[in-house]
């Protein structure tokens, strides 16, 4: 059993049982003055450590994308090569500049680290004002945060290894922390994308949707085409990377598992377009009917009503993309994390959103280490060879793709039904 591996299971023993100490059985009720501190040590003490790390052990942590790209690449800029052009890249070519001027101040894997966490943190304040902003009890802000401080996927994907997608969420947040303008928060959205990667058009929606609004994000949403356009006028061009990023495929997803189901992969070509039309008509019919609930075309009246457009078109990305890596739920977790602390059944649901990160952190390990990564796994063929790892693989995709689903419903209520009453009044009323 690898490193990486035991790790990620010690994660994941441990974010439940962390979650249910942090988390209250009524978090709306007045908080123990206790538990927001130790959440927040937490948060900060697992990047403080993972920053050592990075400074002074950097092969412990394996080999993300922090140390086989982010590092390198940054590195070929400081060099003058040009990315998209001297070499490829997945991501937009000014979040290379970034990395590139974190190593200009001092080149080690660490500086770049410092950069996401930094973005991170930016973000978990912003949604933390956010919610205040909105009158969520205090409870339910320190529920918030400590779901994200000992979620499994935050504490790796975020907290160690430091994937981008993270600043994704970054970018969202502080347009919701700024929702009261509408150019300001629109132009956050839209900027995410040449800052970061393709990804960040999913958070699109939300804006495009705003009753009061519409005009500044088709507006920023043109700047930020014609930057990339420009940017590709030069020869970095990001199509190149989706071009190549979608010939790849994962499992924890709805295409892997009914590849299995059926004997054969629905993820290859020809069938190949099942994916992308099963996404967006999915999309498209739930923000419609949403919309048709709230009895208007445009439904996002509030940052919590953005909040929820993110989280689903988020979650309907991870169960209908033929690649769904878990790193992917960081550019939207902490958003989710939000939505859920407006509900009804708070705590249930944040165990919840605990075991989808439980069950997303370790099976891609056994996917990729015990099986050799493929596109599909006959479930007769496992039964029938008692392959173990197989069966236990499309055990965990299924919780995976069920929670997942899940939230992608939760999300698409809190948009349907509009926005809730905050906790704080309703305790008084």
């Amino acid at each position: 059993m690898s490193f990486s591996l035991l790790i990620k299971l010690a994660i994941a023993a441990a974010g439940l049982p962390a979650l249910w100490l942090l988390v209250p059985r009524d978090p709306a009720a007045p908080a123990a003055p206790w538990r927001r501190p130790a959440a927040l040590a937490i948060l900060l003490g697992v990047r403080l450590v993972a920053a050592g790390v990075w400074a002074f052990f950097p092969s412990l942590v394996g080999s993300p994308d922090l140390a086989l790209y982010y590092v390198p690449q940054g590195r070929k800029l400081l060099a003058g090569l040009v990315p998209g052009v001297d070499f490829e890249s997945s991501y937009s070519p000014l979040f290379t500049l970034l990395t590139a001027g974190a190593l200009a101040v001092l080149d080690r894997p660490v500086s770049v680290f410092l950069l996401i966490v930094a973005f991170e943190l930016g973000g978990l304040w912003c949604l933390d004002r956010m919610l205040r902003s909105d009158g969520t009890a205090p409870g339910l802000r320190n529920a918030a945060l400590a779901a994200y401080a000992v979620h499994p996927l935050a504490l790796w994907y975020s907290g160690v290894t430091a994937y981008q997608s993270t600043m994704i969420m970054a970018f969202f947040a502080a347009s919701l922390a700024v929702f009261a303008r509408p150019w300001a928060s629109a132009a956050l959205v839209a900027f995410a994308l040449p800052f970061t990667k393709l990804l960040a058009v999913l958070a699109w929606p939300a804006p495009a949707l705003r009753r009061r609004g519409t005009l500044a994000a088709l507006g920023c949403f043109a700047a930020a085409l014609a930057l990339t356009a420009g940017l590709a006028a030069v020869g970095m061009d990001p199509r190149a990377a989706l071009e190549r990023e979608s010939l790849d495929t994962s499992n924890g997803n709805l295409w892997f598992l009914l590849g299995s189901l059926a004997g054969h992969p629905l993820n290859r070509p020809p069938l190949a377009w099942l994916a992308p039309a099963a996404f967006v008509v999915a999309v498209g019919a739930a923000l419609a009917v949403a919309a048709w609930r709230r009895g208007t075309l445009l439904p996002v009246e509030s940052a919590g009503d953005a909040a929820a457009v993110f989280s689903l078109v988020g979650c309907l990305f991870m169960a209908l993309s033929k690649k769904s890596l878990p790193m992917y739920f960081t550019m939207f977790l902490a958003v989710l994390i939000v939505v859920v602390v407006q509900g009804t059944r708070v705590r249930g649901d944040l165990v919840r959103l605990a075991l989808l990160g439980c069950s997303s952190l370790v099976t891609p390990q056994l996917w990729h280490g015990k099986l050799g990564q493929p596109d599909w796994l006959p479930v007769g063929r496992a039964l029938a060879e008692g392959n173990a790892w197989g069966l236990l693989v499309l055990t965990l995709d299924a919780l995976t793709l069920g929670l997942t689903l899940y939230f992608a419903r939760l999300s698409w209520l809190r948009l349907a039904r509009g926005s809730p009453v905050p906790a704080a009044t309703a305790a008084t009323s």
